[in-house]
């Protein structure tokens, strides 16, 4: 489960106990007690209904009644983040790392929470913690590029979210952020290549297509620009396009 996060451009933030994937995520605990089982389908559910102000005060009594319970605390730090409580959700979220160490989803949200208080280097350290732990966590890999990123470590960032984009090829945002990346480091044509690719499997997407014809346009090569115009279907888009290519044309 991880906290959403108002600032969507640096990192993935959507709560790992939305992850449909539950029975992963929420282990049953180490307890014959049958009200333990009950009440962590009852914060579970509070959570998944957006219902945060009720699943904290849920969370906080049973952190209270079962302490080394860990799932309890897992949930508790999560929605905490939801709910912008950042410190209190590192408290809780770090002790369910105690008592789940080898929970992936824990560490990342764990990361989130240092990110989203500008820790860069424990935030690097728990998403180092959970892709260690589950090797193929793309959100992970996009969230470490994020990272790096704001530390201006380029390369690194790039590293990482080549990898989000191994693992998972059909999400949009990393492909967005590695092109950013690759401008940066002054590897225009690359950036320019990977974006032309992914345009031409993601028709729709339009913050493909307008990162495209930004990077087309600022360098110069409207003429290029103009060639995404004749793929998307919705009118909308191609309008934004177009004004988008002709800023470019006019001030460059």
């Amino acid at each position: 489960m991880h906290a959403k996060d108002t600032n969507t451009a640096h990192r993935d933030s959507q709560p790992s106990l939305l992850d449909p994937k539950l029975k992963r995520l929420f282990p049953k605990p180490n307890t014959d007690q049958a009200d333990v089982n009950k009440v962590q389908s009852q914060l579970v559910q509070l959570f998944q209904n957006n219902d945060f102000k009720a699943c904290k005060a849920l969370g906080i009594k049973l952190t209270q009644q079962y302490p080394d319970h860990g799932v309890f605390w897992k949930i508790l730090g999560a929605v905490q983040q939801n709910l912008k409580e950042n410190e209190a959700a590192i408290t809780a979220l770090n002790e369910a790392k105690c008592l789940l160490p080898n929970d992936a989803d824990n560490l990342y949200n764990l990361g989130n929470a240092y990110f989203d208080l500008e820790l860069l280097d424990e935030a690097l350290d728990a998403y180092n913690t959970a892709i260690t732990l589950s090797p193929a966590f793309d959100k992970a890999y996009f969230n470490l590029g994020s990272v790096y990123e704001e530390k201006e470590a380029l390369e690194d960032a790039e590293v990482a979210y080549r990898k989000a984009i191994e693992i998972n090829p059909n999400e949009v945002q990393p492909y967005l952020k590695l092109a950013s990346i690759l401008d940066k480091q002054d590897k225009v044509d690359e950036a320019i290549s990977l974006l032309s690719t992914i345009t031409n499997a993601n028709h729709e997407s339009e913050d493909l297509y307008l990162s495209l014809a930004i990077e087309l346009g600022k360098n110069n090569k409207v003429d290029e620009a103009s060639k995404p115009m004749k793929k998307p279907s919705n009118w909308h888009l191609r309008i934004l396009i177009y004004t988008t290519i002709m800023v470019y044309t006019y001030t460059s």
